[in-house]
């Protein structure tokens, strides 16, 4: 399992992740090994200051370095304060081999998150989001 998300207090990274993968050898003993995957979370609207009243658009980017597939990654998103009804209006995947984006125009806000079937390595997956602004300067 994969899980990415905001950092635990103490830790600088904006986002961190975790992976494990248990295999049962019988008789109560279990080895536990670490996947090696390199994620990271970038989310850009290119502008500094908003304006109540309009809308605002965004990119959230979920890359995977390598050196090794986070396949079914779960992955979310937060809009910030002074957002509101956003909405995922695309998805584009690149990388070699590429990344998969999910059917539809994937739900990235559910509390549970979102899981990304296809996270090779060296690939990465970006979301565009539309909100309207509800509040100046955020």
């Amino acid at each position: 399992n994969l899980t990415a998300g905001p950092a635990p207090d103490g830790v600088k990274d904006p986002y961190f992740a975790t992976s494990g993968v248990g295999t049962s050898l019988g008789t109560g003993a279990t080895l536990t090994t670490a996947c090696s995957t390199a994620l990271a979370v970038t989310k850009n609207n290119g502008t500094t200051t908003l304006v109540a009243g309009t809308t605002t658009s965004y990119t959230v980017t979920f890359t995977n370095s390598g050196p090794t597939s986070a396949n079914n990654a779960i992955v979310k998103d937060a809009p910030s304060a002074g957002l509101s009804n956003c909405s995922v209006t695309g998805c584009s995947a690149a990388g070699s081999p590429a990344a998969s984006c999910p059917g539809g125009l994937a739900n990235l806000f559910t509390p549970s998150g979102l899981t990304l079937t296809s996270l090779p390595a060296n690939s990465s997956i970006t979301f565009n989001v539309s909100c309207g602004v509800t509040a100046t300067g955020q």
